[in-house]
């Protein structure tokens, strides 16, 4: 599950605006419960522009929405688009989070 900071200061050093892992916080549960993050709904592939053939192929396999397709394995995806290279992978996961955010907002995402 994903999350986006909605409190100004949180002790995380994420700013408000940011989408992160759930897992980043012990708490979890205490903050969506005061408001200071909210879970991200993550919207199906086939909603972003241009991508409804890639969305047919990637639900083959599993992957129906946003946040399954950014936590996918860079080689499980390369295997399904049969690319050589995580070069590609990467510019569409790029996308992907672009789609996923609100104007102004930014992701923050694992390293």
């Amino acid at each position: 599950m994903y999350v986006r900071i909605l409190k100004k200061r949180l002790s995380t050093g994420h700013q408000r605006g940011e989408i992160v892992p759930g897992e980043t916080f012990k708490q979890l549960n205490a903050l969506i419960r005061h408001h200071a993050v909210a879970e991200v709904h993550p919207p199906p592939l086939s909603e972003i522009v241009g991508w409804t053939t890639r969305a047919e192929l990637l639900a083959d396999h599993g992957i129906v929405d946003v946040v399954q397709f950014l936590e996918a394995e860079n080689e499980t995806l390369r295997d399904i688009f049969n690319y050589k290279s995580d070069r590609v992978i990467n510019r569409m996961k790029a996308e992907v989070r672009q789609a996923l955010l609100p104007s102004g907002a930014t992701l923050a995402m694992r390293r």
